[in-house]
């Protein structure tokens, strides 16, 4: 399903991946979690790989592009895979497709403090622990806001899906643990407004899960998330849009830098170029050696037969030796050759 206009990648190959030492604010005040995601690997972190889940043609067709395989990523990178191409993962693990609005990226999804303000809704602040520098940030979420006001302010729209939970969350909010790892859900806020009568729907993108996020008009305690409240992000449903609003819904295809991340440590290109790269290597050292072996084998074959030749030599020079002693020492027994009895006395005269 696609709607609107498209969000296209440029060369991979001349992004530049995120420095760690460029400063990023983990504090639930921007959307860009492909990134908060990949210093989290950088910096050791993990999560776990989804399960059975049923990967959309998008995203299979990115990981065939790249020579990667789903399950070939570790579950943070999976995690930044899905957000970085436009899609989310609902309670039950389908993938659903999330499209920006209006020149918004999966970065900055956001809905800031002025902007949320604007459209007329009203703020709950909640203090969250103070941080290394000894700076205590506010944690936001919103207190007063009808339906509509929320859409209004919304950034994106996420196809439609079926959530049998009864909600009691907040559709915004700002704030976030430094030391925790996001992991995107998106959640459907369902209600009928008590005043107006009118009946809502507001998919919110939730980043931390339901035993670490306080419910809607409380704020988190230690048990929930630290005492930091997190990320939500309200959306639209596509099942319930205006002609305006999905005219203006963009297609995401991914950042640059996320797919060189990706193909750099997991693709299966990198990993067989590598391999070829150390095979050459391999060959290099192992052809003089293969060589030099060969060399000598030829020069102990040579030996052996050299010297079996010899032997062989030595062997006929002493049969003929033999049979010549043989011959010599052979008595005469040819009656025409005996001497006569004459020829006898006189060789026992000439011995005298």
């Amino acid at each position: 399903m696609s709607f609107g206009r498209t969000r296209r990648l440029s060369s991979w190959e001349d992004a530049k991946l995120p420095s760690k030492a460029t400063y990023f604010a983990f504090d639930g005040s921007n959307s860009d979690l492909a990134r908060q995601l990949y210093l989290r690997a950088e910096a050791g972190g993990s999560r776990k790989q989804f399960t059975n889940l049923e990967l959309p043609e998008a995203i299979q067709k990115r990981l065939d592009d790249n020579d990667l395989t789903w399950d070939g990523l570790p579950g943070i990178a999976q995690h930044a895979l899905l957000w970085d191409s436009g899609f989310g993962v609902t309670l039950d693990n389908k993938v659903v497709q999330i499209w920006t609005l209006r020149g918004h990226s999966m970065t900055d999804l956001a809905v800031p403090l002025d902007q949320f303000n604007a459209v007329g809704c009203t703020e709950m602040n909640c203090t969250q622990p103070k941080s290394d520098s000894g700076i205590t940030i506010q944690s936001l979420s919103n207190l007063y806001c009808t339906g509509d006001q929320m859409l209004t302010a919304a950034r994106c729209v996420v196809q439609d899906f079926d959530e049998s939970n009864s909600l009691h969350l907040a559709m915004w909010m700002t704030g976030g643990n430094p030391e925790v790892i996001p992991t995107p859900q998106v959640r459907k806020h369902s209600w009928k407004d008590d005043y107006s009568k009118n009946s809502y729907t507001v998919i919110a993108v939730h980043t931390v899960g339901d035993d670490d996020e306080a419910a809607y008009g409380e704020c988190p305690t230690e048990k929930e998330n630290g005492g930091y409240g997190s990320l939500v992000l309200p959306c639209y449903t596509d099942a319930s849009i205006s002609g305006e609003v999905r005219e203006a819904m963009e297609t995401v295809q991914g950042s640059p830098w996320v797919t060189r991340w990706l193909r750099e440590e997991y693709s299966g290109q990198s990993t067989s170029t590598s391999a070829d790269d150390d095979d050459g290597f391999k060959l290099v050292l192992l052809a003089p050696i293969v060589a030099g072996i060969l060399v000598v084998v030829g020069l102990v074959a040579l030996f052996v037969f050299v010297k079996h030749k010899r032997q062989r030599n030595i062997e006929a020079d002493a049969l003929e030796d033999s049979l010549i002693y043989l011959e010599t020492c052979r008595p005469n027994t040819d009656p025409s050759r005996r001497p006569t009895a004459a020829q006898v006395a006189n060789m026992l005269q000439e011995a005298d």
